[in-house]
């Protein structure tokens, strides 16, 4: 995926479905937002991944997804500059948190008995 076919596209799609006042499903759909954060990396656009990990902070925040949250922080640092990571090290630290974050929607969502995203 090169940047170019980015555009326009949301970084991070989440889905939440509240009923009776609680969370009865929620799914990270990011394959493609990887993708374009690295290649905005990769490529030395790091205007647009900053940007990009920005707009990762709301739904994140919404989710208080803590470790997502912070990795998107430290990758806007890094890509400014303003971090002792590089931003290829910061991009897998976020990588890593929205792994560990999909991996505990799908354990929630199997111990509600909802399906999987995957399913």
């Amino acid at each position: 995926m090169t940047p170019a076919t980015c555009s326009g596209v949301a970084p991070l799609s989440i889905r939440i479905s509240i009923g009776c006042g609680a969370v009865t499903g929620i799914a990270a759909v990011r394959a493609w937002s990887s993708q374009c954060v690295a290649a905005h990396v990769g490529s030395g656009e790091l205007s647009e991944a900053s940007s990009m990990a920005h707009k990762i902070l709301g739904p994140a925040r919404m989710v208080r997804a803590h470790r997502v949250v912070r990795a998107c922080e430290m990758l806007q640092r890094a890509c400014q500059g303003e971090a002792a990571l590089t931003p290829g090290a910061a991009l897998a630290q976020l990588e890593a948190a929205v792994d560990e974050l999909d991996r505990a929607i799908e354990a929630q969502l199997k111990g509600l008995g909802q399906p999987a995203a995957s399913d």
